[in-house]
């Protein structure tokens, strides 16, 4: 995955030839359509493919190389995410300022 380029998420899958949109479903900050960059990215290390992604809208995970996106933020207070992570089952999330959010993740 690659969010050098432009404003969008983008990724490829043949060693960086080629690069298609892979932000389907990660609004912006005003709820439209993605518009910002992601300040961070991580695999799961368990190997099960799953993706992270700490936004400045949101948390959000895919199962399928970044093409689709899914908000895992529930009813957490903060909305701008910098950092994510796994350990020991869980998810770790960093704000901006509002902590540390820990959600289970099954994997």
């Amino acid at each position: 995955l690659d969010t050098s380029i432009g404003t969008c998420l983008q990724r490829s899958t043949d060693g960086g030839v080629n690069f298609s949109i892979a932000h389907n479903g990660i609004p912006n900050q005003a709820g439209a359509s993605f518009n910002g960059a992601i300040p961070h990215i991580r695999f799961d290390p368990s190997g099960s493919g799953i993706i992270a992604a700490a936004t400045p809208s949101g948390l959000y995970i895919s199962s399928d190389l970044g093409t689709n996106w899914t908000n895992i933020r529930g009813n957490a207070v903060p909305y701008v995410f910098t950092g994510v992570t796994w350990s020991g089952g869980y998810i770790y999330a960093s704000t901006n300022g509002e902590g540390i959010l820990q959600i289970p993740f099954p994997f």
